[in-house]
């Protein structure tokens, strides 16, 4: 009995040892790298949008960036990521 539970001792912390590498597994770095292409193609749909809302906003109204970027809180640096 004393063995199976030293075993299972040292199971516990080799799972917690591995834990703390798996940033560096290939197969965890591959998904985080997918996600970050998810994320920019999602960036990148917003940043559409919000550049049809003010162009829209543009042609009914005849507001300029100025007012619109402050009306709706937009940043006057904000733009594409690259």
């Amino acid at each position: 009995m004393k063995e199976l539970q030293a075993l299972r001792e040292e199971r516990t912390q080799l799972q917690a040892e591995l834990e703390k590498y798996r940033d560096c597994d290939p197969e965890v770095i591959e998904q985080i790298r997918k996600s970050n292409v998810v994320a920019k193609e999602a960036v990148s749909r917003w940043t559409d949008n919000v550049f049809a809302i003010k162009s829209w906003t543009k042609k009914k109204f005849s507001f300029d960036d100025g007012r619109i970027n402050k009306a709706f809180g937009i940043p006057e640096d904000f733009d594409y990521m690259d």
